[in-house]
């Protein structure tokens, strides 16, 4: 899956690209009290429009095209049982081959595999670094959806110290990720309410303890089913003696999807 590449203002001196999250966490109930199974083990494609969303939160309709992510097997990837999904985008006009992806289902949890934290953030660059240079997640397993949790109760997933240069400058970036739920919304799949749960990633980069920013990405989990729409929120930013820069996000949303026929043996 191409996503947009985000082109920003020149950073000055020592800055570069900034995430920042709270540390305030609510210590609410959950509110699950059946269990709940993620993904539909019978889809075996989904069909999404992606599109970019400018500051305002409006979706730029002249990027809007179609990805299939495509069920290709159950295998044993980095010591999980997982489901492969090969995603095809048609942004160029044909479908082309963009990526793998794996995700690990089971009662009440989703894990998502590194080259889903990749599919999200890692095309994102500034000033000629590729934030998934920064994100060295590795092939790494990480807790997305937890029916359990209660809301708002962060986990930090990932956590590292990355060395790099920035206008000539030797740096170094600091790199927390948490996630945590938000709550449910209805969304409508194939003109039909259905309650999704709502979780979010935040990745918190720190540059020298001088610039700092916080990308948030919104997963929308419909259970006995899947993921119906992931969000890369709209952010902007400071740069000292530079000035403010707003940044453009991505949304997918489910559009259709395709289930094996069960038949009677």
């Amino acid at each position: 899956m191409k996503k947009q590449l985000l082109t920003l203002t020149a950073l000055f001196g020592l800055s570069l690209m900034l995430f920042s999250c709270s540390d305030d966490e609510t210590t609410t109930e959950p509110d699950e009290q059946e269990d709940v199974v993620y993904i539909n083990n019978n889809v075996y494609a989904y069909v999404y429009d992606e599109y970019d969303i400018d500051s305002d939160g409006k979706a730029v309709t002249e990027t809007t095209h179609k990805d299939s992510v495509n069920f290709e097997q159950d295998i044993n990837k980095d010591g999980k049982e997982a489901k492969e999904y090969k995603t095809y985008t048609n942004e160029s006009g044909t479908y082309e081959e963009a990526e793998v992806t794996y995700y690990s289902n089971e009662t009440n949890n989703l894990y998502i595999h590194s080259s889903v934290l990749f599919s999200t953030f890692g095309s994102l660059e500034a000033e000629g670094i590729s934030l998934g240079d920064l994100l060295t997640f590795g092939n790494e397993w990480f807790l997305l959806a937890d029916a359990k949790a209660a809301n708002g109760a962060k986990k930090t997933i990932f956590t590292d110290q990355v060395n790099t240069e920035i206008s000539g400058f030797a740096v170094t970036a600091d790199i927390k990720a948490e996630t945590y739920r938000d709550g449910s919304k209805s969304v409508m799949v194939n003109n039909e309410a259905k309650d999704a749960h709502v979780y979010k990633v935040n990745v918190n980069v720190n540059v020298n303890s001088i610039t700092s920013f916080d990308i948030v990405a919104e997963y929308y989990i419909v259970p006995d089913l899947g993921v119906v729409k992931r969000k890369v929120i709209p952010f902007s930013f400071t740069i000292p003696l530079v000035g403010s820069t707003s940044v453009e996000g991505t949304e997918q949303v489910l559009v259709n999807y395709y289930m094996t026929v069960q038949t009677e043996s």
